[in-house]
């Protein structure tokens, strides 16, 4: 019995050896967002607390529940992070900034506004995002 206890905790640590090493940035979807209608999102830097020289800004977008941007990122964690022990392990999460997405009917994409609480997202980077999910898409910044 003892000896198949040693081979358990073996197996374990190698497991455990092997999630940790294979836990990437590339783990984590770079955009999920709706793909209709008009709703805020936020830009989350995801930094891996293995190489603090690595990062990746991800993108997040609902109009599910969603009366904050924060309440964006509350869904996040409770969605994709709590129940992936891996990446909640391998990484923080931190918003840095807000804005709001129309899709309309006419394969446009309007990227705009700000977060109250955490600031305008850089609308370009976000484009350049959401251009890899939706090549098909004119993704138009707006300012005002």
């Amino acid at each position: 019995m003892r000896r198949n206890n040693n081979i358990l905790l073996i197996l374990f640590i190698i497991i455990h050896i092997f999630y940790d090493i294979n836990c990437k940035e590339s783990d984590l979807k770079e955009c999920i967002i709706d793909n209709k209608g008009k709703f805020k999102y936020i830009q989350i830097k995801a930094n891996n607390l293995k190489n603090p020289n690595e990062s990746k800004i991800i993108i997040r977008g609902t109009s599910d529940n969603v009366k904050y941007h924060k309440d964006i990122f509350t869904n996040f964690i409770n969605n994709e992070i709590n129940n992936n022990i891996e990446i909640k392990n391998n990484f923080s999460f931190d918003i840095i900034g807000g804005g709001k997405i129309i899709f309309d009917n006419n394969n446009k994409i309007i990227l705009y506004g700000y977060s109250t609480a955490y600031g305008p997202a850089d609308h370009s980077l976000t484009s350049s995002i959401i251009k890899k999910y939706y090549p098909n898409y004119k993704i138009e910044i707006k300012y005002d």
